[in-house]
């Protein structure tokens, strides 16, 4: 009966951390919050590139996380574990093309790299979606707005945790069989 509840547990906690993901909408902070490790729990941190750490800011009324002065320069977000999927609104652009944004996975190797195709006013002040899956594991996402100093600002992060690889979901199986003998004999 031990083991029944064990193998059921496994399973559902095996099931729900392959699924779970997170969305982040930086309403959490108060505006001016430099922004590092706050969201490590959800599994991603943030880093300055070319200046300091990014920072939160007023974008109409809602926070967005900018480089650090407002919208000038570079940032990325790590993933702690990498990420199957990740999608977020950006911009602020003045120009079609100004604003860079490149995936890498673990290793940084670079998986794809994409520049804005709308300007803020081309979208009434709001912000240009952007997804990125089907790429393999993503572990960073780099944001360039050096050839723009009104841009690179992000919205409404999501993202989801990769999904275990079959031999870890093997390694798992047989470590709950050896615990479940183990109880057994008891």
């Amino acid at each position: 009966m031990k083991f029944a509840r064990i193998m059921m547990m496994a399973v559902a906690v095996l099931v729900l951390t392959g699924s779970a993901n997170a969305l982040i909408t930086f309403d959490e902070f108060p505006m001016y919050t430099v922004v590092t490790d706050q969201y490590a729990a959800q599994n991603v941190m943030f880093a300055g590139v070319t200046g300091s750490a990014p920072i939160l800011y007023s974008d109409a009324g809602l926070s967005v996380l900018s480089p650090n002065p407002p919208y000038a320069g570079d940032f990325r977000m790590d993933f702690i574990n990498p990420v199957t999927w990740v999608e977020f609104d950006s911009g602020f652009w003045n120009n079609v093309g100004a604003g860079i944004i490149q995936v890498y996975d673990p290793d940084l190797n670079l998986l794809t790299q994409v520049t804005n195709q709308f300007t803020y006013e081309d979208l009434g002040f709001n912000y240009e979606h952007f997804s990125f899956y089907g790429l393999g594991q993503i572990g960073t996402v780099y944001f360039s707005s050096v050839n723009d100093p009104y841009g690179a600002a992000i919205d409404n992060l999501d993202f989801s945790p990769a999904v275990p690889e079959p031999a870890t979901i093997a390694l798992f199986g047989l470590g709950l069989l050896g615990l479940g003998a183990r109880l057994r004999k008891r």
